[in-house]
C-alpha cells in the first residue's frame, strides 16, 4: 500500500463505511484506520482526541502518505486532521461516502495527488438525482 488511509468521522460513521466497503469488496481490503470522535463531544476531552489524532497521523506518515477521510467540512474531526496534517506529508479530504471509500480502497497504490483526485472525482459521480 503506497498510501496510508485514515477516516476520522463523527460517532461511528467512518467504522460502519469501513465495515461496509468490506462486506462489499469481500473483506479483501487493505488495513485502514478509523477515529471516531462524538457528534456530543464534551470539550474537556478534545485534548484526548487531538492526541489521539495527531499521534496516528504521525505513526502512519513514518510509514507511508497518508490520506485522511472526513465526513464534514469545518466540523471538529475535520478541523482537528487538517491542523495535524499541514506539516506532514498528508493530504486530508472532507465529504467522505461510500463511493468515495470504495474507490480508495481499490486505487490505494496510486500516488497521494492521484488518489485524492480519484476519491474526490468518485465521491462525486456517486451522488445522482434519479
Amino acid at each position: 500500500m503506497k498510501v496510508a488511509v485514515l477516516l476520522i468521522t463523527h460517532n461511528l460513521i467512518g467504522q460502519e463505511l469501513i465495515s461496509t466497503a468490506s462486506a462489499i469488496l469481500g473483506n479483501k481490503i487493505p488495513p485502514i484506520h478509523s477515529i471516531s470522535v462524538p457528534a456530543e463531544l464534551d470539550p474537556g476531552d478534545l485534548g484526548d482526541y487531538a492526541d489521539q489524532i495527531r499521534d496516528t497521523i504521525v505513526d502512519l506518515n513514518s510509514r507511508h502518505k497518508v490520506l485522511v477521510l472526513t465526513d464534514i467540512y469545518g466540523a471538529t474531526p475535520n478541523n482537528l486532521a487538517r491542523y495535524f496534517a499541514s506539516d506532514i506529508d498528508a493530504v486530508v479530504v472532507s465529504g467522505v461516502n461510500l463511493p468515495m471509500l470504495l474507490k480508495v480502497i481499490n486505487y490505494c497504490g496510486q500516488d497521494l495527488d492521484q488518489l485524492v483526485i480519484s476519491a474526490i472525482e468518485s465521491a462525486k459521480k456517486g451522488i445522482v438525482q434519479g
